[in-house]
């Protein structure tokens, strides 16, 4: 469809839609939620600068972590994947647990190897804070995204964004991904495997 402009239209226009995946993870979002709180600390830390928007960020190691981190970001990739028509590799992994009042100030991941980023809600209490998205920059109206434990949403990279306060009593967990589309990496025979178990698909895999 095209969109036309009016030529009485003058100032700020929304003139194109923030596209996005949101799925269901496979993986008990309780059990995943235990592994990510434990990598929580200070030695995992991405960034020891306090002011850095990363300093809430707790690095993942997906390659040798437990069987339910590696199946959560596999089906999470395989989704997106079947879906766009294109093979997804990971650039990197990351948790975050807010703590009450704590919240992630807007940014972008322009910055990261990556087209895609994506946030996996493990652990979302009453009012712990929704995701936000400001595709006109700052101030303009949010596109507000209410979390779902269990649940991932998948966006460009380059879309500010940002996560509201926590104002329960509990712990916020998610998990974030930083996503690359790469149409000539190949399925490995364990990701074909998977892909068949989850998804259904048999002759067309490579397709």
């Amino acid at each position: 469809m095209m969109v036309g402009c009016a030529p009485e239209e003058m100032g700020m226009l929304n003139i194109y839609r923030v596209p996005g995946f949101r799925g269901t993870c496979k993986v008990d979002p309780k059990e995943l939620t235990k592994y990510l709180v434990s990598q929580a600390t200070e030695g995992n830390r991405v960034t020891q600068d306090p002011n850095d928007v990363k300093y809430q960020d707790f690095e993942l190691d997906v390659a040798n972590g437990p069987e339910i981190l590696k199946e959560a970001v596999e089906d999470i990739m395989l989704q997106f994947g079947f879906s766009c028509g294109y093979k997804v590799g990971l650039v990197n992994a990351w948790t975050i647990c807010h703590e009450r009042e704590h919240q992630t100030y807007p940014h972008n991941h322009i910055d990261e190897e990556n087209n895609y980023a994506c946030v996996y809600w493990a652990q979302v209490p009453e009012g712990s804070g929704d995701l936000e998205f400001y595709p006109l920059g700052m101030p303009g109206e949010p596109i507000i995204v209410k979390p779902i434990a269990g649940q991932f949403m998948i966006f460009p990279g380059s879309v500010l964004h940002g996560v509201r306060q926590n104002l329960s009593d509990e712990l916020r967990v998610s998990m974030s991904l930083n996503l690359i589309m790469n149409i000539r990496q190949p399925l490995t025979e364990g990701q074909k495997e998977f892909a068949r178990d989850r998804l259904g698909i048999d002759e067309d895999i490579e397709k």
